[in-house]
């Protein structure tokens, strides 16, 4: 059933066995994984079925690092099906090292293992579209980036809009409400902090109205999920789940920028890189460094894509092409291109960034037309990132090099870091070049103990028997990849749980 808010009685309650905040990637999936199995659910969403500039207008704040304030409200949608209302749709999962503690990179290590999230991955693909149990795809990129140093790495690309997708499922469950127009302006607990006792809740038109719940479960993504939790002061006087003061720190995202240069004679070197349709999701290739490579040199996960940029116009002596490709006869992949002239492609990289207690989101003075304290972001990329993604791109190039594939140079903002300057340069750290990827993750980390986390390995707040917060807000670390698909099955896992305390 879909209910616009203004249909509600001023001052009234509304009562469900589960009240899910937010209805997107993570609130969706949730509230019907639920609703199958018994459970009566209310879903709230603060937006409308579609976006309007009235409830966008919310999301603005101030941020700084190398982002703008627009970042805030451009780069996450207040509708029903939220961000996905305009995502590209890429996925992957995260791999098994990204839930480890590694040594070198501190504040690292999940409380749960990749082996937890097997099956919740298989069904989350479904939710996304992406089909169950075909994972690897019959992408090859041959010995060029199959070797001892290198793997392939692949995104499922399909942009599943889940207002349009889950609409009218949601619209006829009788075991599903969705209030949209909802904003939860404040979670109020009990008097002694230790259960949620009722949510409430605010239209733009200022009709007020309340929720109570046996469980809770805050689903408005990372920055959102801190921003209320952060403003909830009235019995928890630095914020709910912030006895530690871990509530908004930790803020990170997917940074991208060009790593390198490579110049290469190879022919149809992006053909082994070629994306693969497979009916209504694409397959996406890239490659990255073996998992053991990454260890043994102690770096974050970094994903290399290659664009293609220009052609040089300088022909090797035509006696040398015929002596290559005599050579190298059967194998037309290796050699300089047919006409003996040098490509250059750039080398993109996407790259993890480092858990950062220094990077986070914390209120601002400035108050919403809901009459809620604004986000400020601090998003802090420390050396530790630009070292992590050099050292990668020169194992890269050194893999690329002494396999023929061709010569590589790093660019200026990686040369001029560390003790290895080879520019005069005085650019600074993060260099503008560098954009975020628009993931917000790590505001509400999960950890076993509450010094360590916000939640527990249950998604439940420490200290809150009720409360759940589902997204990629809970993610400790954020490994290369995309976190959708991680967010989708930490939404079942959640559910899961849920039901079995029902």
């Amino acid at each position: 059933m879909l209910i616009d808010a203004s249909q509600i009685a001023a001052d009234s309650q509304l009562e469900s066995e589960v009240c899910v905040v937010g209805a997107g990637a993570a609130g969706i999936p949730l509230a019907l994984t639920l609703a199958d199995s018994g459970v009566d659910v209310l879903l709230v969403e603060g937006g409308l079925i579609d976006a309007d500039e009235a409830h966008q207008e919310l999301y603005r704040g101030r941020a700084s690092g190398p982002i703008g304030d627009d970042y805030l409200h451009t780069s996450r949608l207040r509708q029903f099906g939220g961000t996905t209302g305009h995502w590209n749709g890429m996925c992957a999962r995260l791999e098994p090292g990204d839930f480890a503690n590694r040594a070198w990179l501190p504040h690292s290590g999940w409380p749960i293992s990749h082996d937890d999230l097997t099956t919740h991955y298989e069904d989350a693909g479904g939710w996304l579209g992406l089909g169950r149990d075909e994972f690897e795809p019959p992408v090859g990129l041959d010995a060029l980036f199959d070797t001892d140093d290198l793997r392939q790495v692949v995104w499922r690309i399909r942009a599943a809009r889940f207002a349009q997708e889950y609409r009218d499922r949601i619209a006829t469950h009788s075991r599903v409400r969705v209030i949209v127009d909802a904003n939860v302006v404040h979670i109020q607990l009990n008097s002694s902090g230790r259960s949620v006792a009722s949510l409430t809740l605010r239209t733009l038109a200022e009709q007020r109205f309340s929720v109570r719940a046996r469980e809770y479960v805050i689903a408005c993504g990372g920055i959102e999920n801190a921003r209320l939790l952060l403003s909830a002061r009235d019995v928890q006087r630095n914020g709910i789940g912030n006895t530690h003061d871990l509530v908004g720190r930790f803020y990170m995202d997917h940074a991208e920028a060009y790593a390198a240069r490579l110049t290469s004679r190879v022919p149809n070197l992006m053909h082994n890189l070629r994306p693969d349709r497979r009916g209504k999701v694409l397959l996406k290739p890239a490659f990255a460094l073996q998992p053991s490579v990454q260890a043994q040199n102690e770096t974050l996960g970094v994903a290399f894509a290659l664009r293609p940029e220009q052609d040089f116009a300088e022909p090797l002596d035509r006696a040398v092409v015929e002596f290559w490709h005599r050579l190298h006869k059967g194998r037309p992949d290796r050699g300089p291109t047919p006409d003996g002239r040098a490509i250059r492609y750039g080398i993109y990289a996407r790259f993890e960034q480092s858990p950062n207690p220094s990077s986070r989101v914390t209120l601002s003075g400035e108050i919403d037309r809901l009459g809620m304290p604004r986000v400020k972001l601090d998003w802090v990329l420390a050396d530790i990132d630009r070292e992590s993604v050099k050292r990668s791109t020169v194992l890269v190039a050194r893999s690329l090099g002494q396999r023929g594939v061709g010569a590589v140079r790093l660019e200026r903002w990686l040369r001029q870091s560390g003790d290895n300057t080879e520019t005069g340069s005085n650019e600074s750290w993060p260099p503008e070049r560098i954009q975020p990827g628009f993931h917000h993750m790590g505001t509400t980390r999960m950890n076993s103990s509450p010094r360590g986390g916000v939640v527990d390995p249950n998604c439940q707040v420490h200290g809150v028997s009720n409360l759940f917060l589902a997204g990629s807000s809970v993610f400790p670390t954020s490994g290369w990849a995309n976190p959708t698909w991680t967010i989708v099955a930490l939404a079942v896992r959640l559910a899961r749980h849920l039901m079995t305390r029902a």
